[in-house]
């Protein structure tokens, strides 16, 4: 990616109907994105606004994050719900607001009463439970989804009934631009591998962990859950084994470079600092063929 040399920051805190920019300020961000079916978040720190902006700020429910570059890539990062905004100092000088925020935290809560009729498909349980959410769903998988045997009722938590449909169709789903994407586990979405090297902006060496493959580039806002990344596995640093008998398994088991070098991201986080040195994208891939991505402790952490 070319053209990554002065940084450009746009921070929006509103609601539907206004919102106030502080791109100017000091500001500092986390965002944490991942393709297992939990809400998107954010942790955002502005510093010295004024108690009067402060209190509108409070009375806000949404945020928008956009990151990048002056003359290359800029765009939407983040944008989600405020569930907390807090007041603190860091010195006798600089106070600062902290915003935490979710992308997809309602959505998350909502549960799903519905009769679906015999004939109806897996696919069918899994757009009602997105409608429960309040969110339309975004299918990208080909495979054929499975006929109920008979008519269901769905009842509970919706996001428990999409796991359930995603699962039975071998897809997973995530939070995306007020939606839902629903992908196939074996295959990401089509378009062109975004290539990651030193050329291209990556920091460091790529290393083997038990999550994945772990790779950190300059912050990249056109990084999306689902998308795949090109990587030279000569640069893949191999992980340190444990003799630890207990650990065996995971030595065994650890996920293996793509021969390919072809990689899906599965967790995305941005890093930033207006008027400091982070601006970073760290990310967690696994590769295309399933032969090789072993036990990821991805998603062992993330069931819920």
């Amino acid at each position: 990616m070319a053209n990554q040399f002065i940084r450009k920051a746009g921070l929006l805190i509103g609601d539907s109907s206004t919102a106030i920019d502080v791109s100017a300020l000091h500001f500092s961000f986390r965002i944490k994105q991942a393709e297992v079916g939990v809400p998107q978040t954010a942790s955002i720190r502005v510093y010295n606004l004024s108690d009067q902006t402060f209190q509108r700020i409070r009375e806000y429910t949404r945020v928008e994050l956009s990151a990048g570059y002056q003359r290359g890539a800029y765009g939407v990062i983040f944008s989600g719900e405020i569930i907390q905004a807090k007041a603190g100092r860091e010195n006798a000088v600089d106070s600062y607001v902290d915003l935490i925020a979710a992308e997809g935290y309602s959505s998350h809560q909502q549960p799903i009463s519905v009769t679906l009729a015999r004939g109806a498909t897996v696919l069918d349980v899994a757009k009602a439970a997105a409608a429960a959410m309040g969110r339309k769903l975004n299918v990208y998988t080909t495979t054929t989804p499975p006929q109920l045997p008979r008519g269901t009722v769905q009842y509970g938590m919706a996001r428990r009934a999409l796991t359930d449909a995603a699962t039975k169709m071998g897809a997973i789903w995530f939070y995306s631009n007020d939606g839902i994407d629903l992908v196939a586990v074996d295959s990401p979405r089509a378009g062109e591998a975004t290539v990651i090297n030193g050329a291209t902006g990556m920091i460091g060496w790529p290393e083997q962990t038990q999550d994945g493959i772990r790779v950190r580039c300059l912050l990249n806002p056109n990084l999306t859950l689902g998308d795949t990344i090109k990587l030279d596995n000569a640069s893949v640093q191999a992980a340190t084994f444990t003799t630890a008998y207990q650990q065996q398994v995971q030595n065994t088991n650890l996920p293996r470079p793509d021969a390919d070098g072809l990689y899906r991201m599965y967790v995305i986080e941005h890093f930033g600092n207006t008027r400091g040195a982070d601006w970073y994208s760290d990310i967690i891939c696994l590769s295309l063929d399933p032969t090789t991505r072993g036990l990821s402790g991805i998603f062992q952490r993330y069931l819920f």
